[in-house]
């Protein structure tokens, strides 16, 4: 009887696991940003938690911030196809800003696309 259990859980639950994610897995977008500035440090974020909007500025990498020295870049990857706040500001080395600081940008991702943005 054992056998038989497995041997049908064989036959129909293995290939129902595999056809299950849709055949073949989709890239999803991702987005790139750059500190072209050759003296200020970048902090950057996509659309920031309430948390990261809330931190102070011990906690900001904490929360998924991202700091970028001069001319640093950082990738997010796994981006969801479709519109994404991208929030930065500039600041001089050893200078922190406070959340209304942020210039806001949007941007828009699609499925396997790389979408570059420039640190403002």
């Amino acid at each position: 009887m054992y056998k038989l259990c497995l041997a049908a859980l064989l036959v129909f639950a293995v290939p129902s696991i595999a056809t299950a994610g849709g055949g073949g897995a989709k890239e999803l977008g991702k987005l790139w940003i750059k500190n072209h500035s050759k003296t200020e440090v970048a902090y950057c974020s996509v659309d920031p938690s309430p948390s990261l909007q809330n931190a102070g500025p011990h906690d900001f990498v904490k929360y998924g911030g991202r700091i970028l020295n001069p001319g640093e870049s950082t990738e997010y990857k796994n981006m969801k196809e479709g519109d994404h706040m991208v929030y930065c500001v500039l600041k001089p080395q050893g200078h922190y800003p406070t959340k209304h600081e942020f210039n806001s940008k949007k941007v828009s991702t699609r499925k396997g696309q790389t979408v570059h943005v420039k640190a403002f």
